[in-house]
């Protein structure tokens, strides 16, 4: 009896002193904290490492983290959620951004992933300046942050992909082992589904409403890049063609003021960073006339069209950054009748050209984006330009520039309204001998126009 009673009062001390499973599991957790972005981020994610400090959560340091991406070849961890768990033995990653909406709200949003890249869940807030914005965070981020990590496995080795329930991690948890199937387990996998209810304080300018959701989390088959870029538009320009140094010849200059051409554009990306591009453009309702009384009238023709492919790099931010190499084609032909005495002497164009260049797409806000680019065209034919009819010894260079915007349209996600300024410049020597017909030093052949147009990217 005696023997009895003092092993229940040490088996009593043995469990008072014993850490619980739960203390146990959150101080072998190790997490990633990625980057975050949007104003205001550098406030939230050090609130988001103090309050994983507090929970005792261990947090990789970003030194180890870059490079890590270094050694797998990543750009970020969420390249390959996967490979940057094994190597780096965490449970979970965490993310978030800040961003605004309008002049007067500010969304904040923080999400997690599991070892394998399945979503712990994602939490919201809402407020109308960044000063609620941080008060509503830290009103309830350590709830947040647990109702995200209570379902993920205390350690690394204990998950896989291949031995993970599918279903399991839908439920705000990676499908750790043991952790849904105990009751302690049940209560923390229904704490991180329930939504917290808006809560909004009434008046007026200092209205602040706060949202959250610990199951809000990205669908699995969703692509993480952009693949298709669409655009339909109409491209307005002006031409002018001019010589320098004209001694002798009939050539001519040219100049027209403004044609519409509707044009389309596709790129289309098979993975994150290698796709393809392909579009045209052909001028309509072109007609040419000289400065005679009355002016004599003639059929204009103009085509541009462009293949290629193009390499991408998406920063942290999201800005896009991409190399694009194409074979391009931009001919312009004046057709006179076949009975006019006097045809005008205006050499066609057909530059078959080399494009290579470095085009951009920086996010300012979900809802706003600079976009625009340069190119380097590399001449490989001009048409009549350099023919025995014109100037046999031509050479030339040309380049191209665009800048604008791109802004979303409400009727549909994905679709934008966009509005740029392009510039198509080529400059040529003529390189005349006394013996020809026609003498000029050079000449330039500039295009100035505007693109307007729908794009859709998904």
């Amino acid at each position: 009896m005696k023997g009895a009673f003092c092993s229940l009062i040490a088996s009593t001390l043995l469990i008072s002193l014993a850490p619980s499973n739960e203390a146990l599991a959150q101080k072998s957790q190790r997490v990633v904290v990625e980057k975050f972005s949007g104003p205001g981020t550098v406030r939230f994610r050090s609130m988001v490492l103090a309050t994983l400090n507090q929970r005792g959560t261990e947090v990789v340091p970003n030194d180890k983290v870059t490079s890590t991406e270094a050694d797998l070849g990543l750009l970020q961890v969420s390249d390959n959620y996967a490979a940057v768990a094994k190597e780096l033995k965490v449970s979970a990653f965490i993310g978030g951004s800040i961003t605004p909406k309008g002049k007067r709200k500010f969304i904040a949003k923080l999400h997690g992933a599991g070892p394998n890249g399945k979503s712990l869940g994602q939490a919201a807030w809402a407020a109308p300046n960044l000063a609620k914005l941080f008060a509503a965070i830290g009103a309830n981020l350590s709830k947040k942050i647990g109702a995200m990590l209570a379902g993920g496995p205390a350690k690394f080795e204990e998950v896989s992909e291949a031995e993970e329930p599918a279903g399991k991690a839908d439920k705000g948890g990676s499908g750790g082992a043991g952790d849904d199937e105990s009751p302690r387990g049940k209560k923390r996998v229904a704490s991180a589904d329930d939504d917290e209810k808006p809560s909004k304080k009434k008046g007026g300018d200092d209205e602040e409403a706060v949202s959250a959701s610990a199951d809000e989390g990205e669908e699995g088959a969703k692509a993480p890049f952009t693949k298709l870029d669409l655009q339909v538009g109409a491209h307005i320009y002006r031409r002018d063609f001019t010589y320098n140094d004209d001694v002798v010849g009939p050539h001519q200059a040219y100049k027209l003021p403004a044609v519409p051409a509707p044009s389309l554009s596709l790129d289309y990306f098979f993975t994150k960073n290698f796709g393809v591009t392909v579009g045209g453009e052909y001028s309509v309702a072109l007609i040419s006339q000289d400065t005679s009384m009355p002016p004599n009238r003639y059929k204009t023709s103009s085509l541009g069209y462009f293949f290629g492919g193009k390499g991408r790099l998406i920063t942290g931010g999201g800005s896009e950054f991409m190399l694009g190499l194409a074979f391009a084609g931009n001919s312009f032909k004046i057709t006179p009748d076949s009975s006019d005495p006097a045809p005008p002497k205006v050499a066609g164009v057909d530059y078959k050209q080399i494009r290579a260049g470095l085009s951009a797409r920086i996010p300012l806000s979900d809802t706003f984006a600079l976009i625009g680019g340069f190119n380097y065209l590399h001449l490989l034919s001009m048409g009549e330009l350099r023919s025995s009819t014109y100037f046999i010894g031509a050479s030339g260079r040309g380049g191209d520039g665009t800048a604008g915007v791109a802004f979303a349209l409400p009727w549909l996600k994905g679709l934008e309204g966009r509005a740029s300024l392009d510039l198509r410049r080529y400059v040529f020597t003529l390189n005349p001998v006394p013996t020809d017909t026609q003498i000029a030093g050079g000449a330039t052949d500039q295009y100035l126009g505007l693109n307007i147009g729908v794009g859709y990217r998904n």
